[in-house]
């Protein structure tokens, strides 16, 4: 009898780890984009500008997200180490976008990509010139352009704040990732 109920206590715990464990969500992967600025001017502003544009991508994940009628942004933001499932993500972007300092990591990754932004002085209205260029290994081991999106330019005039100015830089450089 008390084997019966042994083996009886074993299958119930089996029955409840096997449900357990066809519940689990399955997570989003995360796609990694290096960052690399090249700063043409090395002025107190140019570095202001990639300190504050650095700082925005590195700081949090990105997901995407179809804009609404009510909102202009195409993507949410999750923290560093915030995870999410797949099935909540969008059909055709099912990764999390990961930016990281090329500085500050061995991009062995064969599946990344690396983003340089070069950093140019607009010669009026105190703007700055970013020309974006995508790169990926793709089996080999040194880095491939793969996308030339071109030059971004913001004029000073245009922003109320530099945090404006910031996030829109930022959101143009997320935004090449989800294309």
């Amino acid at each position: 009898k008390k084997n019966v109920m042994f083996l009886f206590c074993i299958l119930i715990c089996l029955s409840l780890f096997t449900m357990s464990c066809n519940k689990k969500e399955k997570f989003a992967p995360e796609q990694n984009y290096y960052l690399e600025f090249v700063d043409n001017y090395k002025t107190e502003d140019t570095e202001r500008l990639i300190q504050g544009i650095k700082s925005g991508l590195l700081k949090e994940n990105f997901i995407f997200r179809a804009p609404d009628n009510n909102q202009n942004n195409f993507y949410s933001t999750l923290s560093n180490e915030e995870k999410i499932e797949t099935a909540k993500l969008d059909k055709f972007h099912q990764k999390i976008h990961v930016f990281k300092d090329i500085k500050d990591y061995n991009a062995d990754d064969k599946e990344a990509f690396k983003i340089r932004v070069e950093v140019n002085n607009l010669e009026t209205d105190h703007g700055f010139l970013l020309n974006i260029k995508i790169f990926n290994k793709q089996g080999h081991k040194d880095w491939q352009q793969y996308s030339n999106p071109g030059d971004f330019e913001y004029k000073g005039s245009e922003f109320r704040s530099e945090f404006e100015f910031y996030q829109r830089a930022i959101d143009n450089i997320v935004m090449l990732t989800f294309k």
